[in-house]
């Protein structure tokens, strides 16, 4: 039985944040697909067999990679809206998609 408390506030998004880093890959075993850290000891997770196993699996295994794109995608979009000193409508669109795309990776609320 687990007696460890769950972690609240700051300490819940910090907690929620801290994931395996990658690159993960995708392994198959048995028919299932497992994606795995780059150690090649921690499983991330295992897709039993079904038709959409093996897309599930590598979606997940590029979470690392999306998680980073994400990032620098946001960045560079409030970049180019600062310098061209107005935002277009699409801006705040991409903005916001991107943040939220973001904010549920690291396991905060979306805007």
């Amino acid at each position: 039985m687990n007696t460890q408390a769950k972690p609240k506030g700051d300490a819940m998004k910090t907690k929620g944040s801290q994931y395996t880093p990658g690159p993960w890959k995708v392994k198959e075993y048995r028919q299932m697909y497992s994606v795995i850290g780059p150690d090649m000891k921690e499983c991330v997770c295992t897709f039993p067999p079904a038709d959409n196993a093996y897309a599930n699996a590598r979606l997940i295994a590029a979470a690392p990679e999306l998680l980073e794109a994400c990032r620098k995608g946001l960045a560079r979009v409030k970049e180019l809206t600062a310098l061209a000193g107005h935002a277009e409508g699409y801006s705040y669109e991409t903005v916001r998609v991107l943040a939220d795309a973001i904010a549920k990776a690291e396991g905060r609320k979306c805007a």
